[in-house]
């Protein structure tokens, strides 16, 4: 199915309306690429804490981003970041497809 570009531009745009934005869903399922076309305001990606502790990465990103007055935030980490009292404007989730995942994820 060719995928109707005038609908992926509404959503854009509508997406553009909101201040601060979680995009989450599996791994594959397009939350970075997402992101990217979202590309007038700082993006922030779950996975540049996945060195720290596991338990510590919701606190770490909530303080990162608390006084921040616009961003992105995608990953697989975003439900997390959310109960965690992550404030946002809209939150995305993408369902994706069943894709093989690599070992690492």
């Amino acid at each position: 199915m060719p995928i109707d570009l005038s609908r992926q531009t509404k959503f854009l745009n509508l997406l553009k309306t909101y201040r601060k934005i979680a995009i989450g869903g599996p791994s594959k399922s397009g939350k970075t690429k997402l992101a990217e076309n979202c590309t007038d305001r700082p993006i922030f990606h779950t996975d540049d804490w996945k060195e720290m502790p596991y338990a510590d990465i919701p606190i770490l990103i909530n303080t990162e981003l608390r006084n921040k007055n616009t961003f992105i935030l995608e990953g697989v980490q975003v439900p997390r970041c959310l109960r965690g009292g992550l404030d946002v404007d809209c939150m995305v989730w993408l369902s994706g497809k069943n894709l093989h995942l690599t070992d690492g994820q």
